[in-house]
């Protein structure tokens, strides 16, 4: 076994990342029309995840143009078959969309899956073939990190982070066509205003750090020293507690001390003397 090493080490990162992302990239080579699945179902799950909103729209319209006020009151008549066939649309959607997310999600796990195991088949022949030497000198941990951890994050990124990445790209831009679609004014004034609005928010950010980070750094002395002075505080307290708590148990003990300041030794059964008590006070209620 290789030494154990300095396990508190920054973790390095790639040498030559873009030469890393091609060769991560060819591993997807024989999985050309799986991938193209994955991102039609992924396309199309989220397209209709979009559509729905904007069916429920519809369907709120269809309600409201059944109210109608007249000079005998208001009547509601809304057009049930029109709602009714947009409520079938709206569940055959959601039910499509939810159909496509697990169909992409089981088809990019199953991709993520074979992938992991060529690594892992490639890693154990290049392992099998290094000297003996390379285990003298190489740390422990980072061969075992290499096998497990670094293998396993790549899978759950390609399984997850990757289709997330895909499906939220989509969601974006499906979102800002509904929106034009919707009101191409307030789709310009939301453009408008988001830039500013983060603007200003960083801009508050920088001057709050801006403020507080130099007092942290001159009051950070005062600070130890306060944490310092209670955690001796509380030391001290606890210490004074426990004695209070030992002289009462022993003077409970012992019943107290006598002229010359000995203890008074008390051999006697507490029980017994509750009992003596409770008849006493039995007895004088009798009485009175």
């Amino acid at each position: 076994m290789g030494p154990r090493g300095n396990h508190s080490k920054k973790p390095q990162s790639a040498k030559n990342f873009g030469k890393s992302l091609r060769k991560l990239i060819s591993y997807f080579a024989p999985f050309k029309i799986s991938f193209s699945a994955v991102l039609a179902t992924t396309v199309l799950g989220a397209f209709f995840g979009i559509l729905g909103p904007q069916l429920i729209g519809d369907m709120i319209t269809a309600v409201t143009d059944g109210v109608k006020i007249t000079s005998q009151g208001v009547s509601f008549l809304p057009d049930f078959g029109r709602i009714s066939q947009l409520g079938f649309i709206l569940i055959g959607l959601y039910l499509a969309s939810a159909a496509f997310n697990y169909i992409q999600g089981w088809i990019m796990t199953t991709i993520s899956q074979k992938i992991t195991f060529k690594m892992r088949e490639q890693l154990s022949e290049k392992i099998s073939k290094l000297p003996l030497k390379y285990f003298d000198n190489a740390e422990t941990g980072n061969i075992v990190s290499l096998v497990t951890n670094d293998i396993e994050t790549i899978s759950q990124n390609l399984s997850q982070s990757f289709v997330q990445i895909i499906s939220a790209f989509v969601t974006v831009i499906g979102v800002a066509i509904m929106m034009l679609r919707i009101s191409w004014e307030m789709t310009l004034i939301a453009a408008v205003v988001m830039p500013i609005s983060i603007a200003i928010i960083a801009f508050i950010i920088f001057l709050i750090f801006g403020i507080f980070i130099p007092a942290i750094i001159y009051l950070w002395p005062l600070w130890l020293c306060l944490a310092v002075f209670l955690t001796i505080y509380r030391a001290f307290q606890k210490r004074r507690f426990e004695k209070e708590m030992k002289d009462a148990y022993e003077e409970e003990q012992t019943g107290g001390t006598n002229e010359n300041g000995d203890p008074n030794i008390i051999d006697v059964d507490y029980k017994v003397v509750d009992e003596e008590k409770t008849k006493q006070k039995e007895q004088e209620q009798i009485l009175i």
